[in-house]
């Protein structure tokens, strides 16, 4: 994998996490919507970041990363969960 891609989407997922967490401490999320919110607009943010880059990989490695990509958006939102019920209690 391109390090700037490597580089870009690592960046991306902590400050997205940052950030969320940061709404959830605050309460200020409490909307039936707000987690499908948060993961759409991570996928989004994340698809965003590997289109950037197309043009420098085949199709097979776009998939795998494309794979890769959603992995890691999976364990951010699962770590945003625990955060929320630690953050409850």
């Amino acid at each position: 994998m391109n390090e700037d891609l490597k580089r870009e989407l690592g960046i991306a997922g902590v400050a997205f996490t940052e950030t969320t967490k940061q709404m959830i401490s605050s309460g200020a999320y409490r909307t039936p919507e707000f987690w499908l919110n948060v993961e759409t607009e991570l996928y989004c943010q994340f698809q965003d970041i590997l289109v950037k880059y197309e043009d420098k990989h085949t199709f097979g490695e776009m998939v795998f990363y494309s794979l890769i990509m959603g992995r890691a958006a999976h364990e951010t939102i699962e770590e945003l969960h625990r955060f929320d019920k630690e953050n409850e209690e």
